[in-house]
């Protein structure tokens, strides 16, 4: 049961979302099991990175927010920021560090506790096994709303390349012409990026991240694209609309829903 400083939103007849200044949690209604905890997986990001530091001190530091949640499918806004120590001093080139979207099906609990779901670390590999658009949306829906995008379309053309599938087109924007700004991070995780920000016409309007690189990693860009919302869901997303199960990120709720952070330091 959620603490009494915890605010609690009943999604479905399956999960609740429970927030606190400290956590976000799902839970299952039908087994109170508790199926994300922030605090939970921030820990376990920390550790794997203190494995992996060297010998050297460490400070890490994560943020999460929520930002859509539709049926079963959760969206979070993700940042982290680590840097290794020797003698309180910063070691290395640059602090490693990341602003991402990155979504979860929730019906898939078994995988929110593997390796790959260390999101510092997993969100650039497995990809076979995390969500994407192509789960929800057909994959000709997909293709068609990126490449109305500009900002992906403009250096596909000017190189004269011509992409057939969203597999295609990742490997071209990861190996070839770059979009602006150049130093975007356009690779796998692309697909699994995205929050539902607001209804439009019978569409659903998409948000989906793209990670600064490099010299730019605290950059975020966001491409926004209009997708059509599967029959399948279309009863989740007119309840998130209207706020009466789950939510989309330009509602009040998702508004009045704070970012949850965690610092930890080893010496």
């Amino acid at each position: 049961m959620p603490s009494h400083s915890a605010k609690l939103i009943t999604l479905d007849e399956d999960f609740s979302l429970e927030t606190s200044k400290n956590d976000v949690i799902i839970r299952s209604l039908k087994s109170n099991k508790i199926l994300f905890s922030t605090n939970e997986l921030a820990r376990k990001n920390f550790q794997t990175q203190l494995k992996n530091s060297g010998g050297f001190g460490l400070y890490y530091q994560e943020d999460y927010r929520v930002l859509s949640l539709v049926g079963p499918f959760l969206s979070l806004k993700y940042h982290v920021y680590s840097v290794g120590e020797k003698n309180g001093i910063g070691v290395g080139a640059h602090p490693a560090e990341e602003t991402r979207y990155v979504s979860i099906d929730l019906r898939r609990p078994e995988l929110l506790s593997k390796r790959l779901f260390a999101l510092y670390e997993g969100a650039h590999s497995n990809q076979k096994n995390m969500l994407k658009l192509t789960d929800i949306f057909s994959e000709k829906e997909v293709l068609a709303a990126l490449l109305a995008d500009k900002i992906i379309s403009e250096p596909l053309l000017r190189a004269n390349i011509r992409v057939k599938s969203t597999k295609q087109l990742i490997q071209e924007l990861f190996h070839g012409p770059l979009p602006e700004p150049l130093c975007g991070e356009y690779d796998d995780s692309l697909l699994n990026a995205f929050v539902f920000h607001h209804l439009e016409g019978g569409k659903v309007a998409v948000r989906i991240s793209v990670s600064g690189a490099g010299p730019c990693r605290n950059n975020l860009t966001e491409l926004g694209i209009l997708l059509p919302i599967p029959a399948l869901w279309r009863s989740d997303f007119n309840l998130a609309q209207k706020g009466k199960a789950g939510f989309l990120q330009r509602s009040q709720r998702q508004k009045d829903l704070k970012a949850v952070s965690y610092e930890f330091e080893h010496k």
